[in-house]
């Protein structure tokens, strides 16, 4: 087994108890309120709990299926493995407007209020990011300060103000916007389904073994 349980400070006073009436020692007198109970038992059965609840924390930390919250993703640090945080969910937007315009990169889309749920709120990203839609997308007359020009219809990329799944939303929910000039409408017309919570200490544990299975020949021979 490759745990151990330790003893309760009342166990370890009961052991020792019963070595010394083993022993025959002449400390003979062990009830509750004898100086032989009180100074050798009971103060050295304090100490011995104490080391065997600090051993006890070291294993549960040291340990992956029992380490928890900063003691697992420092374990698995050492391994080269870190928990994937949590990512806001993008993707892009089509504006449509009535004259040609350009739109500010910080300006806000959001979908409409249901049921009682707040609106979500997405940020339109500077086109000038590496990873944003390239500019030969309608961006002729972009002025590289980040803003997006439209002509009459541009696809514009955005980003959810709130990381997590609490960004994601279904196609042809993005509706409105704030501070667009010219403004016609406004619409995802995809869904954007990428945001992703942070991983729970279950979750990274089961991530941490898919990527040990990931890896060149990490099959359960190999890893024994």
């Amino acid at each position: 087994d490759d745990y151990f349980d330790g003893y309760t400070r009342d166990e370890i006073v009961r052991r020792i108890v019963l070595r010394i009436v083993g022993q025959q020692t002449p400390l003979t007198d062990l009830t509750t309120i004898s100086v032989a109970r009180v100074v050798i038992t009971e103060m050295v059965a304090e100490e011995l709990a104490r080391l065997w609840a600090g051993l006890l924390r070291a294993q549960r930390r040291w340990f992956i299926d029992t380490a928890e919250a900063e003691d697992l993703d420092r374990r698995l640090a050492d391994l080269g493995v870190t928990r994937p945080p949590a990512a806001a969910a993008y993707g892009t937007v089509t504006v449509t407007v009535s004259q040609a315009t350009d739109v500010q990169a910080g300006t806000t889309v959001q979908t409409a209020p249901t049921d009682g749920s707040a609106a979500k709120v997405y940020t339109v990203r500077s086109n000038t990011s590496p990873d944003t839609t390239p500019v030969a997308d309608g961006g002729a007359g972009d002025l590289g300060d980040g803003s997006w020009h439209v002509e009459t219809e541009r696809g514009v990329d955005i980003v959810a103000q709130q990381t997590g799944i609490v960004g994601n939303t279904a196609a042809a929910t993005i509706t409105s916007a704030t501070g667009i000039a010219n403004l016609e409408t406004v619409a995802n017309t995809a869904p954007l389904l990428n945001g992703r919570d942070a991983l729970s200490d279950a979750e990274f544990r089961q991530y941490f073994r898919d990527y040990l299975l990931a890896l060149t020949r990490g099959t359960r021979g190999a890893l024994l």
